[in-house]
């Protein structure tokens, strides 16, 4: 797996086998939709890094990883080095950071495991983190489009086996270029 566009294009990322990491196309085109410079950008469920480290390639301003799994969170750290990016890695559960991180994002992206998480909670307390016109980007697996009370559909896109479900508040009156 590489990095797909950026100042790190090219540059390998390792992943664990234990981990599904989002797919090169996937990021292509989430990075396509997006535009990350000088932006504030949380990876919850990290995995590998891969995506956060795509947005610092990218231009993103400041990226925070949070990842439960410390031997994940590693993979992450040699990652990171590997690019030459910094980002603030959390190894700690999605739920316990978001009830204490005092930082408002512009972009968070959501890819939890495909099976047995309920993304519905991690939206209920999501709140806290988003600025006004903040992006939520959601990976799942297709055709079990996950519960998105209180945020609009901006776009959903498909991509084979996964797609991307791209929110804002629903009480946003604030339209902006994604």
């Amino acid at each position: 797996m590489k990095v797909i566009g950026g100042t790190a294009k090219g540059q390998k990322i390792f992943s664990p086998k234990t981990i599904r990491p989002t797919r090169s196309m996937v990021r292509e085109a989430l990075f396509s939709i997006i535009q990350v410079t000088d932006k504030t950008f949380i990876d919850l469920f990290a995995g590998s890094g891969a995506v956060g480290i795509e947005a610092l390639s990218r231009g993103a301003s400041k990226v925070i990883m949070v990842e439960r799994s410390r031997k994940v969170v590693e993979y992450i750290q040699r990652n990171l080095e590997k690019t030459g990016f910094d980002a603030v890695v959390i190894n700690k559960s999605v739920e316990s950071v978001l009830n204490t991180l005092d930082i408002k994002a512009d972009f968070v992206f959501i890819d939890p495991p495909y099976q047995g998480y309920n993304i519905k909670k991690t939206l209920q307390n999501i709140e806290r983190i988003l600025k006004d016109d903040s992006i939520i980007i959601i990976e799942y697996q297709t055709g079990k489009v996950p519960s998105h009370d209180g945020f609009k559909v901006i776009k959903n896109k498909t991509y084979g086996d996964t797609s991307l479900l791209i929110l804002k508040n629903e009480k946003s009156n604030i339209s902006r270029d994604i």
